[in-house]
């Protein structure tokens, strides 16, 4: 598989993504399928950050594929962040984003260039727990 995930940290409370070039839209589906029910597992929020290691998209209409992958999204999910030091990517998604954000009820997505600049970002946007 070109899309590997795993939890950055012992707390389990981001969720690294990686999108490796040779990826496909087939690949996507069960990926945020097992996503989600790690995700769900957990009883707080969590972030996903999304890393893309190259300007690589797979053919197909990416406006249907992503809007159908976030119909089953975990509710728990505080932050989606995309990694991608890629104009290209980063404006795709950044259309893609605004248009799916007017038709559903989807969080902002939130675009930067490198991982360390995700993690810092990942930790501003955590919700404070109150136990």
């Amino acid at each position: 598989m070109h899309i590997r995930f795993d939890w950055h940290c012992d707390a389990q409370d981001i969720m690294l993504i990686t999108y490796n070039t040779g990826w496909t839209w087939d690949e996507l589906y069960p990926t945020f399928a097992s996503v989600k029910t790690l995700v769900q597992a957990h009883p707080h929020p969590v972030a996903l950050v999304n890393l893309f290691t190259s300007s690589y998209f797979p053919r197909g209409s990416a406006f249907t594929h992503i809007q159908h992958a976030f119909k089953s999204r975990s509710t728990n999910i505080y932050a989606y962040i995309i990694v991608s030091d890629s104009p290209f990517i980063t404006n795709l998604g950044t259309t893609i984003f605004k248009i799916l954000k007017q038709v559903s009820n989807i969080p902002e997505i939130k675009f930067v260039p490198t991982i360390e600049l995700a993690l810092k970002l990942a930790q501003t946007l955590k919700p404070i727990h109150q136990d």
